[in-house]
């Protein structure tokens, strides 16, 4: 006669076990930041903050067995900020594009921003500057204007798109004589961001220098932008553009390096119709 076969008894995972986080080593409160370069100090695999880069921490799944950790999200990476003011150059690489890179003495010199210009063949009179991560114009693509000659004689109002929107121009940019200021999108004032201001009336070592502060009191410095001067006089060298950012200001990268272009596109216009 046979038995049957007791089945043993299998012992099933019916808890989460909680895995320990790794530290990250987060920067202490930030210095005092006069706009002086320090080209020593560079994050390492930097990446500018973007509201796509909000994500929730990595959770742990409960219906997988022993405790496996769910698949990360794509493209998952964590921005670092420095702790020091930045400065990078702006680099021609041919006659409608250049690069923003930081200075020859940083760590790391990779290219932070490629920045092209093209024709709307609709509009001949109108151009259209596109800003992108890296080295190529195939990076992600931070965003675009629309603005023609004179900004109000192209056929097509002038337009920003930023981060897969477009908006009218006058919406996110506003002039108040040498002062152009930056009204982020609805949506991003979500994640607690201020509007800035870029004030081009200072002056510094004989140079212009225009400042980029947060609004509200006291003015919080973000960034500094020395244009291109003409050219040389008396014995003078001709200046290259250069932009200083501070660890706030990089929390803004996207909006100040696209505000800037915007800013510096309109400025010489009107000085030239002038």
């Amino acid at each position: 006669m046979f038995r049957k076969k007791s089945r043993p008894n299998v012992r099933r995972n019916s808890f989460s076990r909680e895995l320990p986080i790794s530290p990250t080593s987060q920067p202490a409160d930030y210095e005092a930041m006069p706009l002086q370069p320090s080209p020593f100090i560079i994050p390492y695999n930097f990446t500018p903050l973007r509201s796509g880069d909000l994500r929730p921490p990595l959770s742990h799944n409960s219906n997988s067995a022993m405790g496996v950790l769910s698949e990360a999200p794509p493209g998952y990476d964590v921005a670092r900020l420095p702790v020091n003011t930045i400065r990078y150059n702006f680099s021609n690489i041919g006659p409608s594009c250049m690069l923003l890179l930081p200075s020859s003495e940083s760590p790391d010199t990779r290219p932070v921003y490629h920045i092209s210009v093209s024709m709307n063949c609709f509009a001949p009179c109108s151009s259209i500057t596109t800003v992108t991560r890296g080295g190529t114009a195939d990076g992600d693509l931070v965003g675009d204007f629309e603005m023609g000659d004179g900004v109000n004689t192209s056929v097509k109002k002038p337009t920003v798109s930023f981060r897969g929107k477009e908006y009218p121009m006058e919406t996110l940019v506003s002039r108040s004589k040498m002062k152009w200021t930056w009204f982020h999108p609805i949506e991003e004032m979500a994640f607690g961001k201020s509007f800035f201001t870029w004030d081009c009336t200072y002056w510094r070592d004989n140079f212009p220098v225009f400042y980029c502060k947060l609004n509200g009191s006291p003015f919080t410095p973000l960034a500094a932008f020395t244009p291109q001067t003409d050219p040389p006089r008396q014995g003078r060298p001709r200046t290259t553009q250069t932009l200083e950012v501070t660890p706030e200001g990089h929390r803004y990268f996207d909006e100040i390096i696209l505000s800037l272009l915007i800013v510096e596109a309109e400025r010489t216009t009107r000085r030239v119709e002038s």
